[in-house]
């Protein structure tokens, strides 16, 4: 049997990224029943429900014979408050408002989820939910709980560090952890545990991503007592920063599709259709009338926008020319996402490539307006400058997270498995990038960076120099260069240019190297 034990309905309402907090928006759309039917059209065998603190959306379809009630419970540690998420399964109503009423104090929560004889899982052990996670914590964990989740919402080094880890558990290390912290823990080999899986999913994009199998299991109750004997196993594959931007940018389109009644205009405009099939799991538009007006928009050849005018209709006719222009694209517009893979790297793209454009148009205007001294006029272009970071928001948020999740797991594993471990505070394996304007010129900085990088690869040290210039060079080992998105020439200093740097591609550049 195949069960996704970690995925949200409409009734989780607390979204605890910013992103969705400024705007207001709840943390997941989707509904129950379309939850389901995604799930078993995945290859599920059953399906749970695990919103926040609530049932509702579990109860919604627990009618079904395939379905069973679950939540996903927050709980502390009331020494500091620090926030631990507890996966409650196969729950009755009862033990619903019995958990509710012990959450408080996790200590409480797991002696009546042991009682109680429940099945639960710590869910996404390594990540921090409110900064507060320490080993300390993570120790306390091992000596409360014998089973936890690999989260198909977080990074490839936090899942496999909680592998090493759990893995590396011996006899001895409980009994040091026991005495430490006055904790007995009240189930038998507390060193050996049980891994599950989940997707974590909040958008319907990513149900069943990761989930949890059992062999050897016919219906829910097999299921429970191989989890719990450790015949499960944990299928599918880890997010990156790139699956939770995409997932934050689904959610974003759901929120303002429903409160701005967007889907009467779905079918009459090609760049609603391709976010409406890019950024929701509903069934790609077909009909005679969706593929008239798709032709007819195809054949409407709009206007490049004024540089006066707003932002929004640059994004909107750039998103359009996009689509219109690359196959995969033009697909996904037409008939949907079904079948495509790797989508939340294609959505960057899409992203990257729609930012570059509009970064470049916003650039040219703010820097003819500077140099011809309209003063106000820059407002405007500042504005749009604005609009553009806000646009940008859910990657910048999710490569910090991911970036601030590997140093959490690092420290935890470092010390919990007594090995070296890469980490970014070890500053005998730092990685360091260092920016500048001036690298291929010849002056002194320049010659002084060159000799750097020279005198970096004699000592072992990890020292990339990042730059952009408009000419082509050779690859350099510890120099990166990125080919500017536009340039601004100074008609003053003519043997001076501007150049304007892919922000995104340096991002995620950065971050895949750990600088």
């Amino acid at each position: 049997m195949k069960i996704d034990l970690h995925v949200h309905s409409k009734f989780s309402t607390r979204p605890s990224q910013w992103v969705l907090q400024k705007i207001g928006c709840p943390e997941s759309f989707t509904h129950p029943v379309r939850l389901r039917d995604i799930a078993l059209k995945r290859g599920m065998s059953m399906v749970t429900i695990t919103d926040h603190n609530t049932i509702e959306g579990a109860l919604a379809i627990a009618h079904m014979p395939d379905v069973f009630v679950s939540e996903e419970v927050t709980t502390y540690f009331p020494e500091d408050g620090c926030k631990i998420h507890i996966l409650a399964l196969n729950i009755t109503e009862k033990q619903h408002r019995d958990i509710q009423r012990v959450r408080p104090s996790i200590y409480d929560l797991a002696a009546y989820l042991i009682n109680e004889k429940i099945v639960h899982v710590v869910a996404h052990p390594l990540y921090s939910t409110d900064d507060l996670m320490a080993p300390d914590h993570f120790e306390k964990l091992l000596l409360l709980f014998k089973n936890f989740e690999l989260n198909g919402a977080r990074d490839e080094i936090q899942n496999r560090m909680l592998v090493t880890i759990l893995d590396a558990l011996k006899p001895n290390d409980i009994e040091r952890m026991a005495e430490k912290h006055g904790i007995d823990p009240h189930f038998p080999e507390p060193w050996k545990k049980n891994l599950t899986g989940g997707s974590d999913d909040h958008s319907s994009l990513n149900i069943a991503r990761r989930y949890t199998e059992v062999s050897r299991a016919d219906h829910l109750d097999d299921f429970m007592e191989g989890l719990c004997e450790g015949r499960c196993q944990a299928h599918g594959s880890d997010a990156t920063p790139l699956t939770l931007s995409y997932t934050l940018y689904a959610i974003a389109y759901q929120f303002y599709k429903n409160k701005m009644g967007l889907a009467r205009h779905v079918e009459k405009e090609i760049f609603l259709r391709f976010l409406d099939n890019f950024l929701t799991n509903h069934p790609h538009h077909s009909g005679v009338k969706a593929r008239l007006y798709f032709f007819i928009g195809a054949h409407r050849h709009s206007k490049p926008p004024r540089k006066t005018e707003g932002i929004e209709k640059f994004l909107r006719h750039e998103t359009q020319t996009l689509v219109l222009t690359d196959p995969t694209l033009l697909s996904i517009a037409q008939q949907g996402t079904r079948k495509k893979a790797h989508l939340d790297t294609k959505w960057f793209e899409v992203v990257r490539h729609i930012s570059n454009k509009t970064l470049r148009q916003s650039l040219d205007r703010f820097l003819e307006n500077l140099s011809g001294a309209n003063v106000f006029d820059i407002f405007g272009s500042l504005g749009s400058a604005g609009a553009l970071y806000s646009l940008l928001a859910p990657y910048f948020l999710s490569f910090s997270l991911f970036a601030r999740d590997r140093e959490v797991a690092e420290a935890i594993g470092s010390k919990l498995i007594r090995m070296r471990v890469k980490s970014l505070t070890d500053t005998s394996l730092l990685n360091v990038a260092h920016f500048t304007d001036t690298f291929y010129e010849i002056n002194g900085v320049a010659a002084t960076l060159q000799q750097q990088v020279n005198l970096a690869k004699k000592g072992g040290k990890h020292l990339t120099v990042i730059t952009c210039e408009e000419k082509t060079h050779a690859d350099t080992a510890g120099v990166k260069n990125f080919a500017p998105i536009g340039v601004h020439h100074l008609p003053e200093y003519p043997e001076q240019k501007l150049f304007y740097p892919p922000f995104l591609d340096m991002l995620r550049f950065c971050y895949e190297n750990k600088f």
